[in-house]
């Protein structure tokens, strides 16, 4: 968390407002700590197939008043697993940031990241790097609200919520996608629905797209490696 701190802390001082896909513990403390600047947006998701979320930052000033000098760079701060956060360097050009979302949009089984620039074009960047087994999840409907858990075979768990909206006039893959690290199964997978329904899939091999319907268990396709 220090890295991540120190980056927003030198950037953008304390006080702002944030605007987050999903947050960890950890996330939420050094926003809490340090805030970030006026419209910035932040993707929190399993970039690198780990069991720990990476964070995406995408930036651009408030009120623009020159869209090339007010442009700031993409920040990406990759999760240590201990609290911590550690920064990659980015091999990409200042964006004047707005909306930003995560999608597998290859279906390869990895996140990539779609930028909204305001007078620009759209940024699409394809995630080549990630390593590690990873499991995507789809409900049927695609039910906002709906928690997905998935508890690792050395006990460890890893959730994720289906949302509507993520970043500003942004909406991300609606699927629900899991880094597993070196695991090569989920030793249970539990699904909660808005309307109170619980499911329990015990035992699902990784690098799958599985598919749940209500009540009517899943279907399931190797993917994603």
């Amino acid at each position: 968390m220090r890295a991540l701190e120190r980056a927003w802390e030198e950037r953008f001082g304390s006080g702002h407002a944030v605007s987050m896909n999903s947050a960890t513990s950890a996330l939420n403390a050094a926003v809490a700590a340090v805030g970030v600047g006026p419209g910035d947006e932040v993707i929190v998701s399993p970039y690198t197939m780990s069991a720990s979320a990476t964070c995406v930052l995408v930036n651009g000033a408030i009120p623009v008043t020159d869209l090339d000098e007010d442009a700031e760079p993409v920040r990406v701060f990759r999760n240590l697993g201990d609290g911590g956060f550690e920064e990659i360097a980015v091999p990409l050009r200042p964006l004047l940031g707005r909306g930003s979302a995560a999608a597998d949009y290859d279906n390869d089984g990895d996140l990539d990241v779609a930028i909204l620039e305001l007078g620009g074009p759209l940024v699409l960047l394809e995630n080549r790097g990630a390593r590690g087994n990873r499991l995507t999840v789809a409900l049927e409907g695609s039910p906002p609200g709906a928690e997905v858990t998935a508890v690792l075979p050395d006990g460890r768990t890893l959730r994720r919520t289906l949302q509507a909206g993520s970043s500003y006039l942004s909406s991300e893959d609606p699927r629900l996608h899991f880094g597993l690290g070196a695991a090569e199964s989920v030793a249970e997978l539990v699904v909660r629905r808005p309307g109170g329904s619980v499911e329990r899939l015990r035992d699902v091999a990784a690098n799958r797209r599985l598919t749940l319907e209500p009540g009517r268990g899943g279907r399931s396709q190797a993917g994603g490696r």
